[in-house]
């Protein structure tokens, strides 16, 4: 399967140091984050899923908020075995087998998302998680703890408001404009 994934991008950095594609940034306060057990990849199965993710709780887009620190912000396209383990929480079973409800998936209480992320981890059955985007349910968001098997697949790509991934993100957001 290919995975999409949003961040501040080094060209210089090798593949897993911060500014690399592969770099697993530790103290994300993420929906699912659980310090003391794992460091999470948190990735998109789609490229406007990604960007989404990565800025859709902004109003509106502009140049200046793909740069991060002194880093272009880009889009990385990884591979990963579609046989990979996954724990997909939009399976009714997965759902029923860990004692979920839709709502606790996409609960805001992180509090909430990390319990029954530590439970899932626990079970080791799963490299990660997916679950659906809160921008479109077609769009699995993924978070993987176990990268062994993820692949870059090409270079990034430097995003900006004119990058056409970046424009049919936009786009796609329930908003009125975005850039």
């Amino acid at each position: 399967m290919t995975l999409y994934r949003v961040f501040p991008y080094d060209a210089a950095a090798p593949p897993s140091q911060p500014g690399g594609a592969l770099y697993t940034p530790f103290g994300v306060a993420g929906r699912i984050a659980n310090p003391n057990l794992y460091h999470e990849l948190y990735l998109s199965n789609s490229a406007v899923g990604a960007v989404s993710e990565a800025f859709g709780r902004f109003d509106v887009w502009t140049q200046e908020m793909f740069v991060q620190g002194d880093r272009p912000c880009a889009l990385a396209t990884y591979e990963l075995p579609d046989r990979a383990a996954i724990c997909d929480l939009d399976n009714a079973g997965r759902l029923l087998a860990y004692d979920l409800r839709p709502c606790d998936v996409v609960a805001r209480e992180r509090s909430v998302t990390q319990a029954w992320a530590a439970r899932i981890h626990r079970s080791n059955k799963w490299i990660g998680i997916a679950w659906w985007s809160r921008y479109d349910s077609r769009w699995r968001s993924l978070a993987l703890w176990n990268r062994k098997q993820l692949r870059l697949k090409r270079d990034p790509e430097v995003l900006g408001v004119e990058h056409a991934t970046v424009q049919e993100a936009a786009a796609s957001l329930p908003r009125a404009s975005s850039i």
